[in-house]
């Protein structure tokens, strides 16, 4: 959307309305003028959008936020050709090629709730696709000391090699690749271990060094060659430390290498987070990819450059709800319980389609659908809403979610979110809506930065390569125009712990507000992610 148009009919002459069309879309009547708005504002699905921008949104705020929007989503324009879906067990993984081989990997996990289960948006990462070798396998060679294998049917291969000896070694020869890495459990009882790439303790740049593990806390400055440790601050370290346990920690070491076999040595060190209950190194095998290693190969898996988000945290809706003449007044919908999944379908290429676990499929367009049912949070036998939503997986744009609450019961709402953005506490510290001043995410304190008058939030790695953004496309019907909130904003949230970083859109803030029998929710977001040649131009 060209930015001197778009002002031009924020600012014109209202056109004539056309025919009713898509949320977010003209319809078939609509006039230019219409169009160019539509694309950022819509309050009833028509293309009747001048009088909504004219009253709510005509100011040098908004459309500063408009034209940072448009600048920020080229920085994410993806010059991929494919998507792909993928089965896991439940969980079922939905994929968007950001750039050639290098794929946004964004999980919907099949979720087990005190009410229910279904299926929501939990890990996100960016990364490279990758086969694997175990750690049987004849490329690699251990050294004499302390070296054991432990059965776990959890872990790939089926067990996995671990060594607690200062140190012990095991080197492994990968097949011809251009990255590399290793399959490993990652648990309370793991350590460090320092990491060599063919003889250099530098090369493996894509693992923090020990200094870094330092200055972020994890590692004492007691491991240091300059107060008497073994490490140099250089040097890169591999950390097998996690709670709880992540029994198949896909880690990636180096990209970019030489197309040629590469030597890995991983050594014992020694040392550990101070959680950690033991200093273990445990293996269960090597990876390695090189750009034509294919995604839809059986065993190949997404081995991430960047890890945007893992764990529970929510993306989709959240609302306090309590139900007329109830008493308990929890947040309810997706991973915050109290809503169970009716329907759940695919479609990849326009055909319906069913998976066996492991499958993967790749098209030009995918789009997931689930049925929910949201429950009273008093009597879970009493359904309040019925909820859909549809997650449409494109090359271009990334991942539209699109949901609808339809309330069935009346009652209040007291709190409630229509879209959210949760990443890395510990890597994504830079953050900002678009027209807004980029917020440092360091205080750990829960405190809220950046409120803006903005309908994109976009998060990233200080320093480095990985970033994540959301933008709400019908930004005042989903936030209701911010009508029950204290201010209006899109926000991040410096949460406590270091664990998260989080954008929110928020529709409504500390007050009631009733519910009514056929009330409608819905909103349009799309959720994007990037491997980018450097994060600096989303600064501002």
């Amino acid at each position: 959307m060209a930015t001197k148009t778009f002002i031009a009919n924020i600012k014109g002459a209202k056109g004539v309305q056309g025919d009713t069309g898509a949320q977010g879309l003209p319809g078939t009547g609509a006039v230019p003028a219409d169009a160019a708005v539509a694309g950022y504002i819509s309050t009833a699905g028509t293309s009747d959008t001048q009088t909504a921008a004219d009253a709510r949104y005509a100011s040098t705020a908004i459309l500063a936020a408009a034209t940072d929007r448009d600048r920020i989503t080229r920085l994410f324009q993806s010059s991929g050709t494919r998507v792909a879906v993928k089965r896991v067990g439940n969980d079922y993984n939905m994929h968007q090629e950001v750039s050639p081989n290098v794929w946004w990997k964004q999980t919907l996990a099949n979720t087990t709730t005190a009410t229910g289960t279904l299926h929501v948006m939990k890990d996100s990462i960016v990364g490279r696709p990758v086969a694997s070798l175990a750690h049987g396998d004849a490329s690699f060679a251990y050294s004499a000391t302390g070296w054991g294998v432990i059965t776990n049917a959890m872990v790939y291969g089926g067990n996995y090699q671990r060594n607690k000896t200062i140190g012990a070694t095991v080197t492994w020869t990968s097949p011809t690749a251009t990255h590399v890495g290793i399959r490993g459990i990652l648990t309370n009882n793991g350590g460090y271990a320092k990491v060599t790439l063919d003889g250099s303790v530098t090369a493996a740049t894509l693992l923090p060094t020990a200094q870094d593990e330092v200055t972020a806390g994890r590692l004492a400055s007691s491991a240091l060659v300059a107060n008497g440790g073994t490490l140099n601050p250089t040097d890169r370290v591999y950390d097998s430390y996690a709670s709880p346990t992540r029994p198949d920690g896909i880690t990636l070491f180096a990209d970019g290498l030489t197309s040629a076999a590469h030597t890995v040595i991983l050594t014992v060190t020694g040392y550990k987070q101070t959680p950690a209950v033991d200093v273990y190194v445990l293996l269960t095998g090597g990876i390695s990819g090189t750009a034509s290693t294919a995604l839809d190969t059986a065993g190949v898996e997404i081995a991430a450059l960047v890890t945007a988000h893992t764990g529970s945290s929510v993306y989709e809706y959240a609302m306090v709800f309590k139900r007329t003449g109830g008493t308990l007044a929890p947040f309810i919908g997706n991973s915050h319980g109290n809503e169970t999944e009716t329907y759940f379908g695919i479609i990849v290429d326009g055909k319906t389609v069913t998976f066996t676990d492991g499958q993967t499929r790749i098209g030009s367009a995918a789009q997931i659908e689930r049925g929910t049912n949201l429950l009273n949070p008093d009597n879970a036998a009493e359904v309040v809403a019925t909820g859909s939503a549809f997650w449409t997986i494109t090359a271009a744009n990334g991942i539209d979610l699109h949901w609808v609450v339809n309330w069935t019961k009346a009652g209040t709402v007291s709190s409630a979110y229509a879209a959210m953005l949760p990443t890395q506490g510990n890597t994504f510290q830079r953050g900002r809506a678009a027209g807004g001043s980029t917020v440092i995410l360091l205080d750990d304190d829960n405190s809220v930065k950046g409120s803006t008058k903005s309908d994109t939030i976009v998060l990233w790695q200080s320093g480095g390569n990985g970033a994540t953004m959301l933008t709400v496309r019908n930004l005042p019907q989903a936030v209701n125009s911010w009508a029950n909130t204290a201010t209006d904003f899109a926000w991040i949230q410096d949460r406590s712990g270091g664990d998260y970083n989080k954008g929110y859109f928020q529709r409504i803030q500390a007050v009631d507000v009733p519910i009514v029998i056929g009330d409608k929710w819905e909103t349009f977001a799309t959720y994007r992610a990037a491997w980018l040649p450097t994060t600096s131009a989303l600064q501002h």
